[in-house]
């Protein structure tokens, strides 16, 4: 007897896909559909090496040698007063003993600014007292040949420390934003949002109101907030554009070129400079500026930002760092987000310059970034709101604040893979950790979670699940190294 075979054969492809892009700047559309299956949609507290995760970014309280010939034993820097409001970096140059010194100053609580030297041994730390009830603002420079703080508050007198100088200048204006050129200081100060402010005479120490002179502007660009040097020229960044200035040295009057102008307001606290360019957000997106043009970085995960008020960065090594406030959009609570007193910040994003590649530690309320640049062992420094408000941390690679291991995520959107409305089936996947981690895999109908064990071999891991779509989360709580992950999946 013949028994017809009523059983539909179908075609079965077996394909393996590789995730190498973890260090391609994370994707936040809505539409899934836009994004590779490795890409992700959420990502921090690792950081990446083309297909590997490893330790991300942390947090400790600030270490400095003692010596410049011993840079391996550090020490720690004592903090005096429980607030720590702003920070700067001063080097000095000792001309007796021919050595250049580099300092740290902070303003505390107490109304102190309070400095120590990063190389030598610190018994105790040397304290100025002030009169300033709010935080000033702070800036070195050279005047004939010698080496200065200058401090400006609006509810103080201008102060200046340095060279066996220690003196406060009454006639001078009160400065929200300085910086030298040309050998002549430019300022911005709270009570004429619309001027630039400067001196004829070159000796800030003899700057008062009888010899300073107002540069006005009162187009459409709007109020002055803040003026650097960059580039042989100086620039003045303002709420909706930027200007640039240059003097010619023969006659001291200015040429005047409007550079940029936006309908979209520039973050004073987001401005920061590698050398090359100058780089600042809007309420529109992310920008880099070269001197003369303007260009918008697109970069998508940048849109994860929702409140830029209290930012604050700087370019530090070829990357550009941000404290800010970001939406990570999960339910989960890492660190500050956590805390009984609320966060400002919550995250430092780290942008890569030459790689184009962005990652965030997520997890720390940080009120301001300090470089803290020298010939010996350069760091960057952070001070805090709320819970560390009385520290000073450095920037590591240890991927723990202040000793606890951060909570670590990579997350794919939900993909096809490329195979439209096909069921798909993972077979298994690759995965090679020296650290414990979780590997979850989710589709429209199912969602199996696998905890890796560490091994420094490359494991197998049978699954099973199948959907029309799957999303990877890989998630750790220790230091190490994940790479080699890959899933073999058939479809029909």
């Amino acid at each position: 007897m013949f028994y017809e075979n009523k059983i539909v054969a179908t075609d079965k492809e077996t394909k393996t896909f590789k995730f190498n892009l973890f260090e391609k700047c994370q994707n936040s559309h809505s539409n899934d559909e836009e994004i590779d299956y490795n890409i992700a949609v959420t990502s921090y507290n690792f950081s990446f090496d083309g297909n590997s995760l490893s330790t991300g970014y942390g947090v400790r309280d600030l270490q400095m040698p003692m010596s410049t010939t011993n840079l391996d034993d550090e020490s720690l820097i004592e903090v005096q007063g429980d607030e720590v409001r702003s920070m700067w970096s001063f080097s000095w140059l000792d001309r007796a003993g021919n050595i250049l010194n580099y300092y740290i100053f902070y303003f505390n609580d107490k109304s102190q600014i309070v400095f120590d030297n990063l190389f030598w041994s610190r018994p105790v730390p040397l304290i100025l007292e002030s009169n300033y009830t709010s935080t000033p603002i702070g800036m070195s420079c050279r005047i004939n040949g010698s080496d200065y703080m200058v401090f400006s508050a609006s509810d103080g007198d201008v102060y200046v420390y340095g060279s066996g100088y220690n003196k406060y200048l009454p006639d001078a204006p009160k400065l929200s934003s300085c910086c030298t050129h040309d050998e002549r200081m430019y300022a911005l100060t709270a009570t004429a949002r619309r001027s630039l402010v400067y001196s004829d005479n070159q000796n800030l120490l003899e700057w008062n109101d009888r010899v300073t002179e107002h540069l006005d502007f009162s187009d459409e660009r709007g109020n002055l907030s803040k003026v650097i040097s960059f580039n042989d020229y100086l620039y003045i960044f303002r709420d909706f554009g930027i200007t640039r200035l240059s003097t010619y040295s023969t006659s001291g009057k200015f040429s005047i070129s409007h550079i940029f102008q936006s309908t979209s307001y520039i973050y004073p606290g987001s401005i920061a400079s590698d050398g090359e360019n100058v780089y600042f957000l809007t309420t529109e997106g992310f920008y880099s500026f070269n001197g003369n043009t303007v260009k918008r970085l697109d970069l998508d995960c940048f849109n994860r930002i929702i409140d830029k008020t209290n930012c604050n960065a700087i370019c530090f090594e070829g990357k550009y760092y941000l404290a800010c406030k970001v939406d990570f959009k999960d339910d989960n609570k890492i660190g500050c987000e956590s805390s009984e007193k609320g966060y400002i910040n919550n995250a430092i994003l780290i942008y890569d310059i030459n790689k184009k590649s962005v990652e965030f530690l997520r997890g720390v309320d940080v009120h301001q970034l300090l470089a803290l640049n020298n010939e010996y062992k350069s760091k960057i420094a952070l001070c805090f709101n709320n819970d560390n408000i009385g520290h000073i941390g450095e920037l590591i690679h240890n991927g723990s604040i202040f000793g606890e291991q951060t909570h670590k995520i990579w997350q794919s959107a939900f993909s096809d893979y490329g195979y439209g409305d096909k069921i798909k089936k993972v077979d298994s996947f690759t995965i090679k950790a020296n650290v414990e981690c979780k590997v979850i895999l989710e589709t429209e109908r199912d969602m199996r979670e696998y905890n890796i064990s560490a091994d420094d071999k490359k494991q197998v891991i049978k699954s099973g699940i199948s959907g029309r779509q799957l999303r990877v989360t890989i998630e750790s709580d220790s230091e190490g190294k994940i790479s080699n992950f890959n899933i073999t999946m058939s479809v029909r």
